[in-house]
């Protein structure tokens, strides 16, 4: 059992065991504990009910005795005292079974629970009315002091499947008190805790005001105690106070419990983690604004036996997570004894007991002990005051003796002063006037090489200007210039000054009709205009007057060359467009591929269901082809979209062109000449290779069409290492290094208005019925997607080509691909297993279910994510694979993925959309894992994707 010496040998300094052992003698009763009154606030409710039930225990002792046949063996009654910090009902509810998991592991003994409020439980324990006691780390530091109780465990606290052996404190507000955001907005509220000694409902939201400089009982109006945790949390959301604490889980427990909302509440956390605060939420789950201290112990009461403990102990250390004791507890079990240093930290900041006399200093208490020291004090400072008062007497004759000699000395130093300065007077002036006279000729000669300077470094900053400037005279004859406007005249500066402007630069013999010098010379203003040179450069005009008073006396004028800024913003304008137009043929696209899912997967199960010789067989048939037309086209659609799913490999565009050469050939005819350039020492890049086979199928069938007469189509590729100068020329893309695909026919060829618009969807110059639109399209937002850029030249009559630029990669080639086939078995399309079918699209969840159903399958469908989650929570059977829409009004298909992961971690997942986003695919890639299924998809391909899932 723990003494008082013990206690002060572990936990406290030499100083506080010598202030507590002479304390001895005042007999420290419970009052010294501080926050453990013993006067219960309710005095005769729960004490009543106490007594109660030990009558009931001494009856059913009493009747064992007498009645052994009728009640069996005698078992002692021990009791366990536990803290009611949410009511004495919920304390029953929740320990009862520990209690009853006690007495079934420890014959002879009958546990039963004692519920306890913060003021009775001192009470309990001074008079060993329990044997065991389960309270809160401040209320176990203070009995064990006071009665030398001993903690043999100490509780894990479950949340989220873990257990957690720490707790905190949580200071909160209602969210709407959009007022309350820093320590310091609480000064002046109202505040409520649990009980003064509530260590998680008050003494560690105590300890962090404090840090902040808050002192809660001067500070708070009022500050109140509401009894229990639900109280307090009650008060605030009802708006009977400002703001409140608890421990930690408290809020958590009563929303899972249907009491309150959290969203009503903010959590206040001003706590620095890197001095000791609240654990990330990866290690501690709870809503948490303080530090972290040990959690509950349970502890054995000074008169109960060692032995007896020790075997509580074991069991409770065996005692499963699974058990129902556990479960009703919300724990996951007991584990070793803590250590509960740091809630004697706070307990001394704080002054609370054990340690409310830290504070205590009066001054009888000074002079009894320190008498002596005092006396000696006192003589010294009387001896020290004389020595004083006499120096200062000796010091003050001193004094008046040196003034004397002083005044006397001045006086002779005056007269000898007043003859210098009207010596030196006279020869001030005349030195004045020689250093003025050389400052003025100084600040001459300094003027002037500072205005020589800054007037070469005025014509330099001119001539670095790459604008063309030059100044004019009323008449337009030129006075000055910089060198941009003489290297534009391939002429020097000084051979263009006399000359006129339009002369030089127009070979006119009067003003240009259109300059804007003119405007200026009648308004006095500046003015611009905007023209074209005959050498096709667009020139931005701008001219400034010089006034004298009302008058145009000359002109500035300042010519820029924007024929490249043009380009720019014509580029922009076109890529703009583009992306506008591909984000509604991605929305089109996913609209079309929910219907066609519809269309062709109906139409294939009543095929599969009629006789070869239906008479309707045939019409289904060309329903199912136009079905696929369609999805091809939207196909189409998300490849312009950028919308589509890539499956990038390293790869060789020479090996993509092998594959394809012969296929091209067969497709462009006879009659025009394929040339295939291959570069020997070709770098790599990661594309997909099917989506690449693409780009080169449709380049080489529209250079077949430009061509209906015959002609020459070449096909090469080779490195090319884009410059700065090179990458902003002709095409915006980054300077750096790229594999050059390049497609060049002999056709028809294309003009501006053409070019402009070749990659826009459904823009065809093909005959009506000969194209859709979307070839160049597809290439365009495939080039796009694999991080490339594209770039086309074209004169009408002599051809076009397209230049397709990939980023080249350091990586080694690996074909994907042949692996696949070489170790890919085909597996059934039919199953026994159960399926979860999650689609907002009512037509395609009933056709994925039909399908799945028909293939053997136990399917179960669910509108949306939050149907779906009902739908499993009391489900008892397995659940194999989960078919999921990506994207859902309110839960998408990630994340309810990821929320049945936690309680089904071995459900296997595909997902489905008509067009992809950044829920599962980053850039057009699959993140690493994810399995896929692109809507519309056919009854074949949908079964045979869920057997591979189910398999893989």
């Amino acid at each position: 059992m723990l003494n008082k010496n013990m206690f002060l040998t572990v936990h406290g300094s030499n100083a506080l065991a010598a202030d507590i052992q002479e304390q001895e003698g005042n007999n420290l009763t419970s009052a010294a504990l501080g926050y453990l009154p013993l006067q219960d606030r309710r005095p005769w409710g729960r004490q009543r009910w106490l007594s109660v039930l030990l009558v009931v225990w001494m009856f059913l002792g009493l009747a064992q005795a007498s009645f052994p046949h009728l009640l069996g063996a005698a078992e002692t009654p021990v009791g366990i005292g536990v803290l009611a910090k949410r009511g004495s009902e919920q304390a029953v509810t929740m320990w009862t079974p520990t209690a009853a998991y006690l007495s079934s592991h420890i014959p002879g003994y009958a546990f039963a629970v004692v519920p306890l409020d913060f003021n009775e439980i001192e009470q309990a324990v001074r008079e060993e009315r329990v044997q065991f006691v389960l309270a809160n780390s401040a209320i176990y530091v203070a009995l064990e002091y006071q009665y030398g109780i001993t903690r043999i465990v100490t509780m894990e606290n479950l949340r989220q499947g873990r257990g957690y052996t720490q707790f905190g404190g949580v200071i909160f507000c209602r969210a709407d008190r959009a007022d309350i955001q820093t320590p310091n907005d609480l000064t002046g509220r109202s505040f409520m805790a649990v009980e003064e000694n509530s260590f998680g409902g008050w003494l560690m939201a105590w300890r962090e005001l404090q840090d902040h400089g808050i002192d809660p009982y001067h500070d708070f109006s009022p500050m109140q105690f509401g009894g229990t945790h639900d109280a307090v949390v009650m008060a605030v959301l009802e708006g009977r106070v400002d703001a409140g604490t608890v421990r930690t889980d408290t809020l958590e427990r009563m929303a899972e419990e249907g009491k309150i909302n959290l969203a009503e509440l903010r959590i206040l956390q001003w706590h620095d983690l890197k001095k000791g605060g609240p654990a990330p939420t990866d290690f501690f789950p709870f809503l948490c604004s303080t530090r972290l201290y040990p959690e509950w112990p349970l502890a054995r009461v000074a008169g109960t036996s060692e032995a007896l403990a020790k075997q509580v102990a074991i069991a409770l250390l065996n005692m499963p997570a699974a058990d129902p004791a556990a479960r009703a507890g919300q724990v996951t079990g007991w584990t070793t004894p803590l250590d509960y240093q740091p809630v004697h930290d706070c307990l001394k900041q704080l002054q609370v007991a054990p340690y409310d006399f830290l504070g205590r200093v009066t001054l009888a208490e000074v002079a009894r002990q320190y008498w002596l020291w005092l006396l000696a004090s006192s003589l010294a400072l009387l001896a020290m005051i004389a020595t004083t008062l006499f120096v200062l007497r000796l010091n003050s004759r001193l004094n008046h003796s040196r003034s004397q000699l002083a005044r006397a000395r001045d006086e002779m130093e005056d007269k000898v002063a007043a003859r210098t300065v009207e010596l030196k007077g006279a020869n001030e002036d005349l030195l004045r006037e020689v250093a003025e006279r050389r400052q003025a000729e100084e600040s001459l000669r300094t003027s002037e090489a500072r205005y020589r300077e800054l007037f070469g470094q005025f014509h330099a900053l001119l001539d670095a200007i790459p604008d063309n400037i030059s100044l004019q005279s009323p008449d337009l004859k030129i006075l000055w210039t910089n060198r941009a406007a003489a290297a534009w005249l391939h002429k020097k500066p000084e051979e263009m000054i006399g000359q006129y402007c339009y002369v030089l630069r127009h070979d006119r013999t009067e003003p240009c009709p259109s300059c804007p010098a003119h405007q200026s010379l009648l308004t006095g203003l500046p003015a611009m205009e905007t023209g074209n040179t005959a050498d096709g450069k667009v020139w931005d005009l701008r001219t400034i007057p010089i006034m004298e008073g009302d008058r145009v006396v000359n002109l500035i004028e300042v010519a820029r060359d924007i024929t490249e800024h043009r380009k720019l913003e014509e580029q922009l304008r076109q890529s703009q467009k583009l992306e506008a137009v591909g984000q509604l043929a991605g929305g089109v696209a996913h609209d079309f591929n929910n219907l066609l899912s519809v269309i062709n997967g109906y139409a294939q199960l009543i095929m599969a269901q009629l006789p070869d010789d239906a008479p309707w067989l045939t019409d289904l048939r060309e329903i199912d082809k136009a079905g696929q037309r369609a999805a091809a086209l939207t196909r189409q659609l998300l490849a312009f979209s950028r919308k589509q799913v890539l499956q990038p490999e390293v790869l060789n565009l020479n090996t993509v062109l092998a594959n394809t050469e012969k296929m091209l050939r067969r497709l462009i005819g006879e009659d025009i000449d394929l040339v295939v350039a291959p570069d020997v020492d070709l770098g790599r890049v990661k594309a997909d290779p099917g989506q690449i086979e693409q780009v080169i199928m449709n380049l080489a069938v529209n250079a077949r069409d430009a061509m209906p007469a015959g002609g020459k189509l070449t096909i090469e590729t080779r490195n090319v290492e884009l410059a700065t100068a090179q990458a902003t020329q002709r095409l915006v893309v980054p300077p750096g290094s790229y594999v050059l695909l390049a497609v060049t026919d002999t056709g028809e060829g294309m003009d501006a208005a053409t070019r402009g618009r070749i990659f826009e969807p459904f823009f065809t110059t093909k005959e009506l019925g000969k194209g859709t639109g979307l070839g160049l399209s597809s290439v365009y937002g495939i080039v796009k997607q694999s991080g490339g850029s594209l770039w086309v030249y074209s004169e009408v009559g002599r051809g076009t080509t397209f230049k397709i630029y990939l980023p080249r990669v350091d990586e080694e080639q690996v074909r994907v691909e042949e692996q696949a086939r070489a170790t890919g078995v085909e597996v059934p399309a039919r199953g026994v297993e159960t399926l979860l079918v999650v689609e907002d699209e009512g037509a395609v969840r009933n056709l994925a279910a039909r399908v799945l159903t028909a293939a053997g399958y136990q399917v179960l469908t669910a509108v949306n994510g939050e149907e779906a989650l009902v739908l499993l929570e009391d489900r008892q059977g397995p659940v194999h694979l989960l078919l999921t829409d990506v994207v859902m009004p309110g839960m998408g298909g990630r994340e309810l993925a990821a929320r049945l992961a936690t309680n089904w971690p071995d459900l296997k997942v595909l997902f489905m959309s008509g067009y992809t986003n950044n829920a599962i695919v980053h850039h057009g890639v699959l993140d690493e894992g994810t399995q896929f299924i692109g809507k519309p998809f056919s009854v074949m391909e949908l079964t045979r994707k869920v057997r591979e899932v189910l398999d893989s």
